[in-house]
């Protein structure tokens, strides 16, 4: 039987076919801190709105991923206001990037192991020199790497070779969640993955994270779209609006879900045993 963290397991909340795990910013942090990093891998997800339209469009790697992750966290202030305004429901925030910052800045000494996948050098090098860290490793994936079973082979190797307290998997949404399920998948790996996009290039300041009041005014993905329109203009209107006929449909269906139990053993997305095979 797998080890059990020592804090209590908490409830999920199925949102638009998701069932996210019912924590807040505080919360999340301290189940990470508390997670002893000798226990068997596991991974914490943050889905975007991409990988919510892909799971309502049935995208099986997707769920797959999403269904593995120990942790589901609402990392969306735009998913939070519409389930608010549309349904009542009320849901706790846990941004990939506020909770990657205070693990660095509360959590993460200078002798704990971390492994990093995705990024560039230079990442790496402004995390060890800002926070004094001298157990970092780094692997850096191909460009389109979740196509090539040799390239993910790597990375697997690479994380059963660096045992780490925590794995920060900076490789985009859904590739770091895929990932992340075939590092459980193949065992031997230990330590807490963090599927987080952009938060170490925030963190680093390779990218500057949208000012506060646009946050939360929940505005954050309208800012990083004006810095990079060409690579995020087009994952906005083709990917992420559709959530908002995902939210629709809901509305004229019901309610969004209903508040499940706690337990490992609920299915995410809804996926049967043999659909996850």
């Amino acid at each position: 039987m797998q080890p059990t963290v020592d804090i209590e397991t908490p409830h999920r909340i199925l949102a638009l076919g998701i069932a996210l795990d019912d924590l807040g910013q505080a919360e999340a942090l301290a189940y990470c801190a508390k997670r002893a990093p000798t226990l068997p891998f596991g991974y914490v997800s943050t889905p975007n709105a991409t990988m919510q339209v892909q799971v309502d469009r049935g995208v099986r790697d997707t769920m797959r991923a999403l269904d593995g992750a120990e942790l589901v966290l609402n990392d969306s202030r735009v998913l939070q206001t519409l389930l608010r305004v549309m349904f009542g429901r009320r849901i706790p925030l846990a941004t990939g990037s506020d909770l990657s910052a205070a693990l660095f800045q509360q959590v993460i000494g200078p002798e704990d192991p971390i492994c990093v996948i995705g990024g560039d050098q230079a990442l790496a090098d402004s995390l060890r020199a800002r926070f004094g860290l001298r157990r970092l490793v780094q692997v850096i994936p191909s460009y389109g790497f979740i196509h090539d079973p040799a390239e993910i082979a790597r990375c697997i190797a690479f994380v059963q070779a660096h045992p780490s307290r925590f794995v920060f998997i900076a490789c985009g949404a859904p590739q770091s969640e895929i990932l992340a399920a075939n590092i459980v998948a193949a065992g031997r790996s230990v330590g807490l993955g963090l599927c987080i996009g952009a938060s170490l290039e925030f963190i680093t300041g390779q990218k500057q994270r949208a000012p506060m009041i646009w946050q939360r005014l929940g505005m954050e993905w309208l800012f990083r779209v004006l810095q990079e329109p060409k690579r995020l203009g087009r994952r906005l209107f083709t990917l992420q609006l559709p959530l908002l006929l995902v939210v629709l449909r809901y509305r004229l269906l019901g309610r969004p879900g209903t508040p499940g139990p706690s337990g490992r053993s609920i299915s995410r997305t809804g996926m049967t045993l043999d659909q996850m095979r």
